[in-house]
């Protein structure tokens, strides 16, 4: 007979962004249960931006994680723009390679450590509703067939279990091995464009080497092992940076794998939500692909504690899908361009396709720079495209309704600058224009450098304008 587990919430899949999910809503109170497929699992290195590591710093762990990390990237090899190889190298690490195994262990421990209940299954079938807010999910363990009853569902099962998605790009699989490095040791990630592929190569410790080609899927489909080898081998053959490795041998067998970005089309509803590459994911072109997934775990927990916990569920899914959806768009905008940047006579279909990035039916709009190019104006008025809406917001752990600055320039309502609640400074500025003077009373109420700084960023932003050089009548925001 089947075990019966019940739980407030269950996540479906412990990878990054469902074990950081798991343990912030543990952390949170609320009873939740992660399940985690177990599988052969091999060592494999992944490259993250350096930003990942102050996200997971940010809601304390940074430390656990630490152990993964196995090398900081000051420098990468680049053959793109051109057949010509750049060396690009800078002061700070570019990204670290870490360890993913360890680094989803440890996220799995903390969110063990935090109260989460881990569910290791050999097989997993997918959710079935019996009723709003009550889900039942079959799994089979080491001690027999499971029944979990759950309230809310989580999908962080990666994109194979996305829907199908509103927006996809072009069709793309990732063919990679790692190669042992017989008295060469190479310690530089290294990024090449083919005339119909990209590659990437990069340490995955141990004095291994790891090499991707990522090309059109449908050159793989319908192969067999020898055929998507035999394929491996001569696009790694054409490359410049990589193709030294074959003088070795890999020291697995060529993986091959979906490497399609998309957006899927139900992010959340009242009681489910997908999170990571279940809502959507990116070109593997970015290397952002790991930490956009942190974000949306984190963004997605506040989301299911604000509804799990009787707060505004409508503006927690407004939260939660305008968040996914502009971090998709512009994901999906900015790789495009990378791929645009490839120039020349073997611009074929493979990089034509990608550089035109696919709709999620939202507006482009430019985020602004921090500070202005020039200096302040002396005088100022309040943009008259600025306007002071109702919008969601994160406060705390909890998503509310709440004042915010809206504005065409602006990605969407800002509520707060550098933690600072700007509505009430605009309430400042009353009649006057001189900018000296609304600077010092905002320094009222806050310290000098930080109200400079977020009237430099209004003015960058467009916020306000300079009145001497614009006479605008307007000068409160409409409400």
């Amino acid at each position: 007979m089947a075990r019966q587990l019940t739980c407030e919430v269950c996540v479906l899949g412990a990878g990054p962004a469902g074990a950081v999910l798991a343990r912030q809503l543990a952390r949170l109170h609320h009873d939740t249960v992660l399940v985690h497929r177990d599988g052969p699992g091999l060592l494999r290195a992944e490259s993250v931006p350096a930003a990942t590591l102050s996200t997971l710093e940010s809601v304390g762990l940074r430390e656990s994680v630490e152990p993964a990390i196995f090398l900081r990237q000051y420098g990468v090899f680049v053959a793109w723009q051109s057949d010509a190889v750049q060396q690009l190298q800078g002061a700070a690490p570019r990204s670290v390679l870490i360890e993913r195994m360890v680094f989803d262990a440890q996220l799995r421990a903390a969110a063990i450590d935090s109260g989460a209940r881990m569910v290791h299954a050999s097989s997993v079938a997918s959710p079935t509703r019996r009723a709003p807010h009550r889900w039942s999910i079959q799994a089979q363990d080491g001690d027999g067939p499971a029944i979990i009853t759950t309230t809310f569902v989580v999908d962080a099962r990666g994109k194979q279990r996305r829907d199908n998605g509103s927006a996809v790009a072009a069709r793309t699989a990732a063919m990679s091995a790692v190669w042992e490095q017989d008295g060469r040791s190479e310690a530089t990630t290294r990024l090449e464009a083919l005339e119909d592929a990209w590659c990437w190569g990069m340490p995955a410790g141990d004095r291994r080497y790891s090499a991707t080609v990522f090309l059109d899927e449908h050159k793989v489909a319908g192969s067999d092992a020898a055929g998507r080898t035999r394929l491996y081998r001569q696009l790694l053959a054409r490359t410049t940076l990589l193709r030294h490795l074959l003088d070795g041998e890999p020291v697995y067998g060529v993986n091959v794998c979906d490497a399609t970005a998309g957006l899927s089309r139900e992010l959340i509803g009242d009681d489910f939500i997908r999170v990571g590459e279940a809502a959507w994911s990116i070109d593997p072109l970015s290397s952002q692909g790991l930490h956009c997934a942190l974000v949306s775990a984190l963004q997605g927990a506040a989301a299911v504690h604000t509804m799990c916990s009787g707060g505004d569920s409508a503006a927690a899914a407004e939260f939660y899908v305008s968040r996914q959806r502009r971090a998709a768009t512009s994901a999906f905008d900015n790789t495009a361009l990378a791929y645009a940047q490839r120039q020349g006579p073997d611009r074929c279909s493979f990089w034509k396709r990608r550089s035109a990035p696919p709709s999620t039916d939202l507006p482009a709009r430019t985020t602004p720079r921090l500070s202005p190019a020039g200096p302040l104006p002396t005088t100022i008025a309040v943009s008259p495209e600025l306007r002071i809406v109702d919008a969601p917001l994160l406060v705390g752990n909890v998503i509310v309704r709440g004042k915010a600055l809206s504005h065409p320039r602006l990605t969407e309502p800002v509520a707060f600058f550098k933690g600072v609640p700007l509505v009430p400074l605009l309430d400042l500025v009353r009649d006057d224009t001189a900018t000296n003077t609304i600077v010092n009373r905002w320094a009222e109420r806050l310290p000098p450098d930080v109200a400079d700084t977020i009237f430099s960023w209004m003015y960058a932003a467009g916020l306000v304008l300079d009145s001497s050089a614009d006479m605008l009548g307007r000068r409160h925001p409409a409400r």
